[in-house]
């Protein structure tokens, strides 16, 4: 209405782009930022936000080259890291990502900007199974946050690496992280991305005590109740063996799977990750196929988000449980599918550290492959 009433006011578009790229709405975003763009062309945000929206629908071109029209014209507006850290993982270029996370280093700061940085960096280990990596970066934002004083936001990085604890299979250290994030600030997002580490963990008493917090905090139909707690409570009551029920609580957020779902956190698709968990709970082989074929999909939106990367081991277990006990081209089809699956995710985790437990599951299951 905003933009509606003052069709010259630039603002209003600014936000809707803004809250499209919150909501995972990302062509919406490129076509309300390129109006605003037009009207108050000289906006960083608003260009960052263009770029980002490019690459999360795979226009990459476009994405550079807005990318470079913004260094070009704002040389000093730092956020164009985000964007030019995640083109170079998205095109393979290595230096290029190298260049932003030395910048961060460089600075010898705890400021925004390189807390993201190290928390990118992060994921981009915890993507290629890299442990060690994963928790230096880690670290580094978490601590830089607490030397700043901002408790919260070393809560909110300690609260994401409890999650990625949680996937990659260290349960203990992914329970001892969630808590300690809690023990620093007990806001709304630490709650929301503890609740869903711990309940990964199967410490569904902890992770229940959390979501009706929050549900109490929270109860219309709010994104922390629709994404989050729902999200956790789906992951409940695959711990409990009930993953029908995780399916139906998993529905009510799929207008939302896509959006960003901290302020910290780029777009993740956890709730398609955890409701192709739960088909191949229920044995249902073709429902988790089309949940984890999400993440290959999408590769510029998801980018280094380690849930890409683990989402190949989905796909491959989802194949494998097509192939049996049938026989018959489709079983031999979907057999040679659940091989390549494998192979693509043990391809990309080639340099992963051994001693992982999810690693060491994907050898193991690859192996007993017919």
């Amino acid at each position: 209405m905003w933009a509606q009433s003052y069709p010259h006011d630039a603002l209003p578009l600014h936000r809707l782009g803004a809250e499209d790229m919150w909501l995972g709405r990302y062509r919406d975003a490129v076509e309300h930022s390129t109006a605003a763009l037009a009207l108050q062309p000289k906006d960083p945000p608003g260009l960052a936000n263009l770029a980002a929206s490019y690459r999360s629908i795979g226009r990459y071109a476009e994405a550079d080259d807005t990318l470079r029209k913004l260094q070009e014209k704002f040389r000093h507006f730092e956020g164009f890291r985000y964007d030019e850290y995640m083109l170079g993982f998205v095109h393979g270029d290595e230096a290029r990502m190298e260049q932003q996370v030395a910048w961060a280093e460089a600075q010898g700061s705890s400021d925004d900007v390189v807390q993201i940085m190290y928390s990118y960096a992060a994921d981009t280990e915890a993507y290629q199974g890299r442990v060690r990596g994963f928790r230096e970066y880690s670290d580094k934002a978490i601590d830089g946050a607490k030397n700043a004083g901002e408790e919260e936001a070393s809560a909110l990085w300690l609260a994401k690496k409890a999650q990625w604890e949680a996937e990659l299979g260290y349960t203990d250290a992914a329970r001892r992280e969630a808590k300690s994030a809690l023990a620093r600030a007990l806001t709304r997002d630490v709650k929301s991305m503890a609740g869903l580490a711990l309940a990964r963990t199967g410490d569904s008493k902890h992770a229940v005590e959390l979501a009706d917090e929050l549900e109490r905090e929270f109860p219309e139909r709010s994104f922390i109740r629709l994404y989050w707690v729902n999200t956790t409570r789906a992951a409940i009551e695959i711990n409990q063996g009930n993953p029908a029920r995780a399916i139906e609580f998993l529905e009510a957020t799929r207008p939302y799977e896509a959006s960003g779902s901290t302020i910290m956190q780029p777009t993740t698709l956890y709730p398609a990750f955890v409701r192709g968990e739960a088909s191949l709970a229920m044995g249902d082989g073709d429902k988790a196929a089309t949940e984890f074929k999400k993440f290959i999909d999408h590769p510029g939106m998801l980018a280094n988000c380690p849930l890409a990367a683990l989402a190949r081991l989905g796909l491959a277990r989802a194949y494998a449980m097509q192939s049996k006990p049938s026989t018959g081209a489709d079983a031999d089809l979907a057999r040679t599918r659940a091989l390549a699956a494998y192979k693509d995710f043990l391809t990309l985790w080639r340099d992963a550290d051994p001693e992982i437990p999810i690693y060491k599951q994907a050898k193991a299951e690859y192996a007993k492959l017919p």
